[in-house]
């Protein structure tokens, strides 16, 4: 199915990337939280009939598309990440999920072992606005 939806060649490197070259072939891989916890949303207990296929098939593109972008770094299509930017990819997917009182930056800087000044540096860097705009423009935006 993955060859039908993304091509030979692009299914053939993601299967190369994950170490399995054969359907029977299995690997171990290691997969950060924010890809893996995708999954985990997949089927959400609000909906039902085809609304909650259509939503589960989304999220698993989402988990495929995230998966192939973090495992194009060893097949060669990217620049390898820094570990300070996959904190800053961590810390985005975990505020998203997050319900009730956001935590202070000095907070967040220390969950994700990073300064306040990288963490609001590096965010603005990759998300081209500052983490208290985002998080109060994602705060108004969910709250509609």
């Amino acid at each position: 199915m993955l060859r039908k939806l993304c091509g030979q060649e692009y299914a053939e490197s993601l299967f190369a990337a994950l170490k399995i070259t054969s359907i029977p072939a299995a690997s171990i891989n290691t997969i950060p939280h924010h890809i893996s916890a995708l999954l985990h949303y997949c089927l959400p207990d609000h909906l039902t009939g085809n609304i909650a296929k259509l939503h589960a098939q989304a999220k698993v593109l989402e988990y495929l598309c995230a998966l192939t972008e973090y495992f194009s770094t060893a097949i060669g299509q990217q620049a390898p990440k820094s570990e300070i930017q996959n904190r800053i990819k961590q810390m985005h997917y975990d505020l998203l999920q997050l319900e009730g009182k956001v935590p202070s930056l000095n907070d967040l800087a220390k969950q994700y072992g990073l300064s306040v000044r990288q963490l609001k540096d590096e965010f603005d860097k990759m998300y081209g606005k500052s983490l208290f705009g985002y998080i109060l423009n994602s705060r108004l935006f969910y709250n509609d």
